[in-house]
């Protein structure tokens, strides 16, 4: 699913499409508020590990290859 586009001011869809499954579940939200910071690679073990061990709904493991990590853990770090 490379894509080079930005969408919704991310970096791509996958990008934004992360951080929306994120942070639009309360549990998850709260989750993120309470182990801040995270650099990219916080960002991207909690998600490849716990979160989408099997990719999202609309998104398949492969996918997540091209996520923007370090612009993911900013925003969680801005929330």
């Amino acid at each position: 699913m490379s894509n080079d586009k930005m969408y919704n001011g991310w970096t791509n869809w996958a990008t934004w499409n992360i951080n929306l499954w994120v942070m639009n579940e309360e549990l998850l939200h709260r989750f993120v508020e309470a182990n801040k910071p995270y650099d990219a690679q916080d960002a991207e073990n909690m998600c490849r590990e716990h979160i989408f061990p099997e990719g999202t709904p609309d998104m398949e493991m492969k996918d997540l290859d091209d996520v923007n990590w370090q612009e993911v853990a900013d925003a969680w770090n801005e929330e």
